[in-house]
């Protein structure tokens, strides 16, 4: 029964931290009353609301396409239904966006799999700044909101254009904190005249970690639970004095 597939995976979210209780996930579920949570863990509820209960739940910390996949099996034209509107949200974003620095935050901290959430936007970038440019990336399509929290709708981790990755790195270099260096962050710059072949060595050099960073990506294990900021930039001026 798709209850018994509901209270596991609630059963598992609550499992998974200490902080993580009924209590916790009714003030992150706008909507849902502790009572509601509690009859259902106890199976006094056996065919609960989808829209106004499973989905609010399960979204704090399943995405979209995941709670879809759960709920199919047993509710296939709802299911169907859903997955119209997920698609039909993914709207076109603007081909020249107007980025504001921490914007590239907000959007890192909407690609984990369990998305973000306004209070931490707001914690970290302030109600003025962090909840404008929110608001801002909500209605030009890079994020989306469901049950409470806050999903980009596109995972990609880096620039699409020369101009983007260059105002990425900008961002990278503004919000740098360098408190944390020793503790796992760490920086490096140089700038000095090379010749031909060691400029060619260099860039043979940041391709073969650019590989590798990828290659790190693809077989990660264990929960995602650092957003990491690497920035490459790689450039030369080979003008002649006058």
């Amino acid at each position: 029964m798709l209850i018994d597939d509901v209270i596991r995976k609630l059963q598992s979210y609550f499992d998974s931290g200490r902080n993580r209780n009924m209590a916790t996930l009714v003030r992150k579920t706008p909507g849902v009353s502790y009572s509601t949570i509690r009859r259902l863990m106890q199976r006094e509820v056996t065919d609960p609301s989808i829209e106004n209960t499973v989905v609010p739940l399960l979204s704090n910390f399943m995405t979209p396409s995941e709670i879809v996949a759960l709920i199919a099996p047993y509710k296939p034209e709802w299911s169907a239904s859903y997955n119209a509107t997920i698609e039909s949200d993914r709207v076109v974003a603007p081909t020249n966006p107007e980025f504001d620095h921490v914007d590239f935050f907000i959007m890192g901290l909407g690609s984990h799999e369990n998305g973000t959430t306004r209070e931490t936007i707001a914690r970290r970038y302030g109600e003025v700044l962090g909840l404008g440019r929110l608001e801002y990336l909500l209605e030009e399509g890079f994020l989306m909101e469901r049950g409470g929290r806050i999903f980009s709708r596109d995972r990609r981790t880096t620039g699409a254009s020369p101009r983007e990755a260059i105002k990425r790195i900008e961002a990278s270099a503004k919000w740098f904190d360098a408190t944390n260096i020793g503790k796992g962050a760490a920086f490096f710059n140089q700038l000095e005249y090379q010749s031909q072949d060691e400029y060619d060595k260099t860039h043979k050099a940041l391709s073969r970690l650019v590989k590798e960073l990828k290659v790190i990506r693809e077989n990660s294990v264990g929960p995602k639970d650092r957003l990491a900021n690497i920035s490459i930039l790689l450039n030369y001026d080979d003008r002649k004095e006058d």
